[in-house]
């Protein structure tokens, strides 16, 4: 089975929003003249070098490979109901309307950003207990206050 290896570089580069052979293998971490080189050869090689390098990053490898099923980066185990918000929210992003995307753009990097501190603030929190919990075990048995004048 051969693969049209020009298209599905084109593919990459759209997807990793890059222009150039160059900018790609750097991607990929490979150098420029093996990328030119395996696509000229339409190398073997390079077919495992872009399936390793789409799924490293959660590229649909049916889109990819073959131009059908377009998902920018989603899991896998991604719940169903979640799928439908992922083809509007790319539908935004490729649209010729630039007030949309950026607004888009900005909303996504806010609910982000809000998820990380969330997910940062629960961590702390269990960090937190974990030292209260050394604390409490480094605690001597409760004796009694002897500064109290019991003597």
């Amino acid at each position: 089975m051969t693969f049209p290896i020009k298209e599905i570089l084109g593919r990459l580069k759209e997807a990793k929003k890059v222009r150039t052979d160059k900018d790609l293998a750097k991607l990929m971490g490979i150098e420029r003249t093996a990328l030119v080189q395996g696509k000229k050869r339409e190398s073997a090689a390079l077919i495992l070098k872009i399936i390793e390098f789409a799924k490293s990053e959660d590229l649909s490898l049916d889109w990819i490979l073959t131009g059908e099923q377009k998902h920018v980066g989603f899991a896998a185990g991604e719940p169903p109901d979640v799928l439908p918000f992922l083809e509007l929210a790319e539908k935004v992003l490729m649209s010729d309307y630039a007030l949309a995307r950026e607004a888009l753009k900005s909303n996504i990097i806010c609910f982000a950003d809000a998820v990380t501190r969330a997910e940062e603030s629960k961590d702390m929190k269990a960090e937190i207990e974990a030292l209260k919990d050394e604390i409490r075990k480094m605690r001597p048995a409760e004796s009694p206050n002897l500064s109290e004048g019991n003597g």
